[in-house]
């Protein structure tokens, strides 16, 4: 398995920033920011973009699609709904220190931030 870069890593999520934005724009003009939902649109739209996405067949957001890298467990199988859905929650702990856990891919022999390290996945070259 190749490891993907922290620098691909990066430029794929700016790229699904670009998308979830656009997307949470939208749907921010039809549900109304005061209901429960649109309280909390933002956090729903990236939780169902990341775990969905990442436990698809295609094992990744379409920013790792688009570059080429793929989400996996350390044998290279795709990732469960539910281990897909905890491994997006992780990424909050990533955040909580400081942005950190977003780091550590540039320390770790598997490049593994602290959510794939949480939920033994890798991010891979397809």
């Amino acid at each position: 398995m190749r490891y993907a870069s922290f620098g691909v890593r990066a430029l794929a999520l700016v790229i699904d920033m670009a998308i979830l934005s656009v997307g949470i724009a939208i749907l921010a003009l039809v549900i109304p920011r005061r209901s429960l939902v649109g309280e909390n649109l933002d956090f729903a739209a990236c939780f169902l973009y990341y775990s969905l996405f990442e436990s698809s067949r295609h094992q990744g957001t379409i920013g790792k699609r688009v570059l080429g890298i793929a989400v996996s467990d350390v044998e290279g199988r795709r990732l469960s709904l539910p281990r897909a859905a905890i491994r997006t929650l992780a990424k909050l702990l990533s955040l909580l220190i400081c942005g950190m856990g977003f780091v550590l891919p540039l320390l770790t022999a598997r490049r593994q931030a602290l959510h794939d390290l949480l939920t033994d996945a890798v991010v891979i070259y397809k």
